[in-house]
This record gives structure tokens, C-alpha cells and sequence, in this order.
């Protein structure tokens, strides 16, 4: 290991002459949200002020000498020191004082010091680089951030971490805004790591990463495949761009989910370690993906995979059940507990495209929600979706999956299950949802946001209620909670009329409030609500759901 510098410095030294900063093309775009920025200023503006203030730990590499100073590659810590960066500004536009106000801006843009050897230069060069001259970098920059028209997501971080900052700043006088100034100058700090070798400074960002810190773990796997070590440099800057893009597509909390899924799909069993040494050990080191282009070409497959098939839902476009595809995922998506099934969707559409793929998605749900209801753990649900990506890979055939013994499950317990009271259950409303899928026209595309279960026959009958004529005690309470007298309503129940005779119910409750469910509106079919018709209905519901 090279040699390694740390230190506990002030930021007027940290943004002196001794100090020149650039991001890698690896690291992600400026992402800190108003939430963040307000949270660093509060925490900065409360501390105490006889006492230093721990902004906390940047890693280094660096790369040359500039004058008296170095250039280094921030590993670690570019949205701190850009988001403190973008503090200075604010304040350099806010004091009056010209000391006050020349002192900020030296620590954001470096004059010419002939004597030393230090060209002009900007403290921190960013990627957003013009957007960040502009408004941030150049005097009174971020007075004119108003007129700004962002490009993209990092640019509107960069406008609203002003926004904040300048809003904040409004309410303090000129004397408490220069008592910041100093505050920030003399007493914040920061630890600094640094080392020349690229490789250690990745080693040293892991390892503060193990103890830790908020750093993701996408970022450190975007390090290790946008390293110098496996990717030459005029291919750096096209992949960087392009894991960039992935992510800006997806989002940031997706992008970290397609990373998940396939490491599944890689590994084809439950997660025992970090997602980053499985990575390392169970997919790098055995070459089932190669680190750098081959690994980030191979993440932009699946994205478009992903888009195609749960985003875009256009898998089908002009096949007459695409209709039927999109609800059913639909369905899935918002409404199933998990999202261990989208792996081998993922993988199956990899191996075998468009063939069957509504088959396999409906044999999947049907395991899927099989193993719900009969109660299955979670964690051997898992292992039971990893034994479909087994499957999927041996499979030369779609057939040989769809029809596989992996999608099995035992049907006369399922029958049972369903039979039984559901309606405390946490798979009721999905079993609902399912029974409007599977009796609904699919004409057009249905979403449901808001929607409650409803019973027909009240929970609470009285000795006097006119149910009392059809249904004894015992036959309330054993039809009250059966998935023949549940239906969906598309609006929150109301309770006042639950107890409704049938007819009055039928008139006052559900007429015009379960438009949205064709299940639902069958019920203004019925003329009475009886044992018999709750056995019809259960006996044709059981068959439906089970078959």
C-alpha cells in the first residue's frame, strides 16, 4: 500500500491553495436534496460555536501538483464539499462586507498567485462545470440562479440547495451571517485521507464504508467498475455517462433494486453476505460477469429489459392480450407483499423473449400467491423463486419451465385455505383483486389506488336485524368472513350503513360506489342474499381461483 496522509483540517485549509479538487467520471452527479442541505445548515448554525464542529471524513486520491498545492480525485465525500462549496457562495452573496465576501470567494476560486506558481483556477471542478461557474463559482452567481432553466436532476439539486441556503440565510442579520462565515472558516472540519494509488483510496472507501458511514453501495460498485484498473481511460468517460444515464432513467431507489435482482438472477440463491463481496465473490471473481464495460453493457440490457417488461408494459403492444398482461402486472406490482418474483420474469424474458411470457407470468403469480395463502416463510418463498431461475437456466424449452414441477404447489390445501375465513387475512385483498382480474373484460387498463373490503352479509347481526330471516347465528358466523361474502368497494366503507337489510344496502351503499369493480357490481344482480347463493358463489370462486 502506498502512502497514506491523514489529517484534521479547518475548511479555510481545506479550500485554501494548498487544495485543488475534481470528481471522477465514476462518481454519481450531485444528488442532495433540499432535506439534506437543510439538515447540513441547521447542523452547522446550531453547533456550538467555542468548540470545532465535525463535518466528517473525505478520501483523496491525489493526482498532481498545482503551485504550492495538489490536485486530488475525491473517492469519498464530493456531495459534502460540493454542497459546502454552494454554502459559500450563498454566503459570499449575502454579506456586505467586502473582507467577508473576498475571503468566501478565495475559497471557491483561486486567483492567479504568479509567485507561487498557481494559475487561476476554480476550487472544485464539478461535472456540471459551466452550470457550476455560472451560478456558483462566479460573484454573485447565485442572486442569479432565479433565472436558471436546469437540464437535469443535478442541476435542479443545485438550484434548490440555493434556494434553500438563500432562504435560510434571509432571516439573519448581516453580524450573524459573518459570525457564520467565521464559524464555518475556523471552526468546522473535516478528516482528510489521501493516497496517490487509485487502489488504496478504493480500499480505504470501502473499509469506511464497513464501519458505517452513509455511503451506498451502488456507488462503491460503480467505483470498482469504473476503475482505472479495468477500464481504459477513453472508455471511462462513455460508461460513466452511461451508468449515469441508467440510473437518472430509473431513479435512484429502482437503479439500486435492478442492481439486487441481478446479483438473484446471477447468484440463484438467498443473500448471505453484502450485496458488494457476493458481487465480488460470487459473480466477478467466477466470471460470470466481467467487471467494467462488459458488466455495465450487461446492467443496460436489463434495464431495458425491466422497462420493457414492468415499466413500459409493452412486452405485447398489439397482441390481443395485451390488455390482460398489463392488469395482471398491474395487480402484481401494487399488491403482492414481495417483489421476489420479478427476478425470474427478468431472466425468463433474457432466455426465451416474448415466447409464452404471459403463460409464465401467469404460472408465476399462481406459485407466487399459492405459497402466500398456504403460508410459506418468506425466506422459503425465496428459495422457491430461485428454484424457477434454476429452472429457467436448464430450460431449452419455455414449456419446460411454465409446466415444471418448481411452479407446484399443493392444490386440495390451497382449496382449504381459500375455503376457510379470509377476510383477516393479509392476502384477502389481493384474492379479491384476483377473482376482478379474472372476471373482468380486459378492454382497458385498470389501476386501483384507494380501495377496502366489504362485507355483504354485516359482521354484527342483532336478534332484531332482518338478516336474522335468512341466516341463523351459526350460519352468520360461518359465512360472515368467507371470500363469497367480501367484495371490493373503490371508496372507504361506510360504516353507518354496513348494517343495511340487503336491498336498502344494495340502494344506499353499493349502487354507485363500486363502479371500478365488476365483481362488485353483480351484486345489484342479486334479489336476495341467502345461504344458498353465499354456497353458489363460494363453490364458483373456489373453482375460479383454484383452477
Amino acid at each position: 500500500m502506498s502512502v497514506i496522509i491523514g489529517e484534521k483540517i479547518s475548511l479555510k485549509k481545506l479550500f485554501s491553495d494548498e487544495f485543488f479538487f475534481m470528481i471522477p467520471e465514476y462518481q454519481r452527479p450531485y444528488s442532495w436534496e433540499e432535506e439534506n442541505c437543510e439538515q447540513l445548515f441547521d447542523d452547522i448554525y446550531e453547533s456550538n460555536r467555542n468548540n470545532e464542529y465535525f463535518l466528517g471524513t473525505i478520501i483523496l486520491q491525489e493526482l498532481e501538483g498545482i503551485g504550492t498545492g495538489k490536485k486530488y480525485a475525491i473517492i469519498d465525500g464530493q456531495q459534502r464539499i460540493t454542497t459546502l462549496q454552494i454554502l459559500l457562495a450563498c454566503l459570499r452573496d449575502a454579506v456586505i462586507d467586502t473582507q467577508f465576501k473576498n475571503s468566501n470567494q478565495d475559497k471557491i476560486f483561486q486567483k492567479e498567485n504568479l509567485a507561487d506558481g498557481i494559475p487561476e483556477k476554480v476550487r472544485i471542478e464539478v461535472k456540471e462545470s459551466l452550470f457550476f461557474r455560472k451560478y456558483i463559482q462566479q460573484d454573485n452567481g447565485t442572486v442569479e440562479i432565479k433565472e436558471a432553466a436546469p437540464k437535469n436532476s443535478a442541476q435542479e439539486n443545485m438550484v434548490n440547495a440555493v434556494n434553500i441556503f438563500k432562504y435560510k440565510l434571509a432571516n439573519l442579520t448581516q453580524l450573524q451571517i459573518q459570525s457564520l462565515i467565521q464559524h464555518i472558516s475556523q471552526r468546522c472540519i473535516v478528516i482528510y485521507i489521501a493516497t496517490k494509488n487509485f487502489e488504496d483510496a478504493f480500499k480505504l472507501f470501502t473499509i469506511v464504508n464497513d464501519r458505517g458511514l452513509q455511503l451506498r453501495r451502488v456507488d462503491i460498485l460503480k467505483a470498482t467498475n469504473l476503475s482505472p484498473s479495468v477500464m481504459n481511460e477513453s472508455d471511462l468517460k462513455k460508461y460513466a455517462a452511461l451508468w449515469e444515464q441508467i440510473e437518472e432513467d430509473l431513479g435512484s431507489e429502482l437503479f439500486e433494486k435492478l442492481i439486487s435482482y441481478i446479483r438473484t438472477i446471477e447468484v440463484k440463491e438467498k443473500a448471505k453476505d453484502d450485496i458488494l463481496k457476493e458481487y465480488e465473490n460470487l459473480i466477478f471473481s467466477k466470471n460470470k460477469i466481467l467487471k467494467g464495460k462488459d458488466f455495465i453493457e450487461y446492467l443496460n440490457n436489463y434495464k431495458a429489459i425491466y422497462e420493457k417488461l414492468l415499466l413500459d408494459k409493452d412486452v405485447l403492444k398489439g397482441d390481443s392480450r395485451e390488455i390482460e398482461y398489463i392488469n395482471l402486472l398491474n395487480i402484481m406490482t401494487d399488491f403482492l407483499p414481495s417483489t421476489d418474483w420479478i427476478p425470474p420474469i427478468l431472466y425468463y424474458y433474457k432466455r426465451f423473449k416474448e415466447e409464452k411470457i404471459l403463460e409464465f407470468i401467469k404460472a408465476l403469480e399462481r406459485k407466487f400467491v399459492a405459497d402466500w395463502v398456504l403460508g410459506v416463510t418468506s425466506t422459503k418463498r425465496v428459495v422457491n423463486m430461485n428454484s424457477i431461475l434454476r429452472k429457467i437456466e436448464m430450460s431449452n424449452k419455455s414449456d419446460e419451465v411454465i409446466k415444471s414441477e418448481v411452479m407446484g404447489f399443493d392444490i386440495r390445501i390451497l382449496r382449504d385455505k381459500i375455503n376457510g375465513d379470509i377476510y383477516s387475512e393479509s392476502y384477502c385483498k389481493y384474492l379479491l383483486l384476483k377473482l376482478e382480474y379474472l372476471e373482468s373484460e380486459h378492454n382497458i387498463e385498470r389501476r386501483y389506488n384507494t380501495i377496502s373490503v366489504e362485507h355483504v352479509l354485516p359482521q354484527s347481526v342483532n336478534d332484531k336485524s332482518p338478516w336474522r330471516n335468512c341466516f341463523s347465528e351459526e350460519e352468520h358466523s360461518n359465512w360472515k368472513h368467507k371470500i363469497a361474502n367480501l367484495i371490493l368497494l373503490s371508496k372507504r366503507k361506510n360504516s353507518s350503513a354496513s348494517n343495511y337489510e340487503f336491498k336498502n344496502k344494495k340502494e344506499r351503499y353499493f349502487k354507485g360506489r363500486i363502479s371500478d369493480f365488476s365483481r362488485s357490481q353483480k351484486i345489484l344482480t342479486y334479489t336476495e342474499w341467502t345461504c344458498k347463493v353465499l354456497e353458489k358463489r363460494q363453490e364458483d370462486i373456489i373453482k375460479l381461483l383454484v383452477q
